[in-house]
């Protein structure tokens, strides 16, 4: 009657063994699939800052562009307004300043044509 029990308490004892085995056994299978996503992600997020840093200097620099032209216009418009007051001073009607500015900006276009590289490189090498 004692190997009875005994038996019943090795067995006991082995079920127990085998479920702390399984148990164990479980979390190791799905932690490899669980270190995927969390690779990817910094490299995920590596990329988009590397994008996002692109696109603040690449703004910034058609921004700074877009405002030294805007702001060149104004300079042409301005010049080109005194220019015309001075004319009127000297006693030119507004047509005959508008020949004398076509005239300017022939003679002067056909010694400077800008591509725009040279834009670029004027924009960069002004100041």
């Amino acid at each position: 009657s004692n190997s009875a029990p005994e038996h019943e308490h090795a067995n006991s004892d082995e079920v127990h063994k085998s479920e702390t085995t399984v148990s164990t056994r479980s979390p190791q299978k799905e932690k490899p699939s669980s270190d995927k996503p969390s690779s990817v992600l910094p490299v995920l997020k590596t990329i988009l800052i590397a994008v996002a840093a692109i696109g603040i200097i690449g703004g910034g620099m058609f921004g700074i562009i877009a405002f030294r032209e805007h702001q060149e216009e104004r300079e042409r418009q301005l010049r080109r307004a005194k220019r015309e007051q001075r004319m009127k001073d000297w006693g030119y009607s507004s047509t005959e300043f508008n020949m004398v500015m076509q005239e300017h900006l022939r003679s002067k276009n056909q010694f400077k044509k800008r591509s725009l590289a040279d834009k670029i490189s004027n924009f960069f090498h002004r100041r």
